[in-house]
C-alpha cells in the first residue's frame, strides 16, 4: 500500500497496481474483491481518458471471469466484442486471443465470435 499511495507513482502506475491487485484477488479465489478492484481500475482509466489502458484492464478482467467460469462470462464477451481493435493493437489482439483460448479450453471447443 505504501507504493500505491506514494506521490512519486504516476496515475497510470496507480491504475495498473489496482488492476494487478484485482488479478491477484481473482487468482487467490477472492472473486468479489477482484471484481471490485478491476472495476475501480477500469473506472479510473475512463475518468482519466486512458482508452487503451481501459481496454487492457477490461480484457484482463474478462480473462479472469472466463478462467473462473462465472455467470458473467457471456455478457462480458459481448462487451469486449465491441472493442475496436486494429492491426496495430498487438496487445489487445493478444489478450482477446488469450480469452478465446481460455474460453475454448473451459467450454470443450466452443468459440467466441470475434
Amino acid at each position: 500500500d505504501k507504493i500505491y499511495k506514494s506521490e512519486m507513482v504516476s496515475e497510470t502506475t496507480e491504475i495498473c497496481i489496482i488492476a494487478t491487485r484485482g488479478l491477484a484477488n481473482f487468482r487467490l479465489g477472492n472473486l468479489d474483491n477482484g471484481r471490485k478492484l478491476y472495476t475501480e481500475a477500469i473506472q479510473l482509466t475512463k475518468d482519466k481518458g486512458l482508452q487503451n489502458l481501459s481496454y487492457v484492464a477490461l480484457l484482463n478482467y474478462v480473462r479472469e471471469e472466463v478462467k473462473h467460469k462465472t455467470e458473467y462470462v457471456l455478457p462480458l464477451i459481448e462487451l469486449i466484442n465491441k472493442i475496436p481493435i486494429t492491426d496495430e493493437d498487438v496487445d489487445l489482439k493478444f489478450l482477446k486471443k488469450d480469452i478465446d483460448d481460455e474460453f475454448k479450453k473451459s467450454n470443450e471447443g466452443d468459440t467466441i465470435a470475434f
